[in-house]
């Protein structure tokens, strides 16, 4: 195992508190792992086949990575996990996606009593690219008003790679790349939002994404539309927040019966890359910005909040709290009552870019 990417504290129906952690490694392990120790004794010898300090509750190997967790109130009082993934690709050809437990035991899962998935949203089921549907992967997750509220994310150099891998012979002339590119933009930062309080009939919408999707022939590189498999049309906007370059919804919050979304916007990290350092010329990121240009992208990082769970979500900023070097907002904190947010830079060149914590104060509208 060699990623672990979230813990989280759940409030079981005894009254108890777990820890839980996901763990996988990219060969396509995957497990949710619950904290065994103590305050003295943290990492007590495993046990089984577990972990120290840890048991192994639920194996969702070959299913994607597990990366976020959360509770939801289900039907009839009942408590389940929900967990994000991440696409495992190219070792296991299975997109990321979003999962429902099994009921919560009272005292939680154990490795006597552990914990099954049943898939509620899985993106090689909605992207109708055989090749790219595989590589998508789950970003943020929040249960808001009792609904879940789930993102994704797209590597533009896994995509590339995929078609690569796909036709090893095809020739990656200009137009061919430049039509890599759109098919990325056109799977920017998507976001669902998921009624599964009947967890056998659950209500799936998209907020924000694409009802359409170019697909690109592998064959010849040429592009084709496609609708998604799932017959969904967003609600609220085009995907990533109405910018190809948000290619992540990468985290959120719920603070003050309010919900706070972060984002990554990689254009960050393209201009601070290309004012900052001599360069000779690389056709697919020239391509990458000459695109991003025609949509008219911000650079910068975008941050959002929805007030409730009917109208569109406020903009708090477009361009990284005015900041172009920022690449996104990767982590909120509530300490004391204050929501506190953490920037991420991805270039790392230019005189503003690092690494940077802001508090938010919330303003009237």
């Amino acid at each position: 195992l060699n990623e672990s990417r979230k813990m989280s504290v759940i409030d079981q129906p005894d009254g108890s508190k777990g820890l839980y952690l996901g763990a996988s490694s990219r060969s396509g392990k995957s497990y949710l792992l619950r904290w065994t120790g103590t305050a003295s004794n943290p990492f007590p010898k495993a046990t089984g086949t577990g972990y120290p300090g840890f048991e192994k509750v639920a194996d969702n190997s070959g299913s994607g990575l597990i990366g976020e967790i959360q509770s939801l109130k289900a039907e009839v009082g009942q408590t389940r996990l929900v967990v994000s993934s991440w696409s495992s690709w190219p070792s296991v050809k299975k997109s990321g996606g979003l999962y429902l437990s099994t009921p919560l035991p009272r005292d939680g899962f154990h490795s006597a009593s552990p914990a099954t998935f049943t898939p509620l949203l899985e993106l090689d089921r909605f992207d109708p690219d055989p090749i790219l549907g595989s590589t998508w992967g789950g970003g943020m997750l929040s249960v808001y008003r009792n609904k879940i509220y789930w993102g994704t994310m797209t590597i533009g150099s896994v995509y590339a790679a995929a078609y690569n891998l796909a036709n090893p012979a095809l020739e990656m002339t200009p137009g061919i790349r430049d039509n890599i590119s759109r098919t990325l933009y056109a799977r920017a930062a998507h976001v669902f939002r998921v009624d599964a309080r009947k967890p056998a009939h659950p209500k799936i919408e998209l907020l924000f994404g694409s009802e359409y999707f170019p697909v690109l022939d592998p064959k010849d590189g040429s592009l084709t539309y496609q609708a998604n498999k799932l017959g969904l049309k967003p609600l609220m906007g085009d995907a990533g927040f109405g910018f190809g370059t948000v290619n992540y919804s990468w985290e959120s919050a719920v603070f003050d019966d309010k919900l706070f979304i972060g984002t990554m916007d990689y254009s960050g990290g393209l201009v601070d890359y290309l004012a900052n350092k001599t360069f000779s010329g690389d056709y697919q990121i020239n391509a990458n910005l000459r695109i991003a240009k025609e949509q008219g992208f911000i650079s910068g990082g975008d941050m959002f909040v929805f007030e409730n769970d009917t109208d569109q979500p406020r903009v708090i900023t477009r361009d990284g709290l005015g900041n172009p070097d920022v690449n996104g907002f990767r982590n909120f904190i509530n300490l004391n009552g204050t929501l506190y947010v953490g920037t991420s830079s991805e270039s790392n060149i230019g005189p503003k870019a690092g690494y940077a914590f802001y508090r938010l104060h919330m303003k009237d509208k």
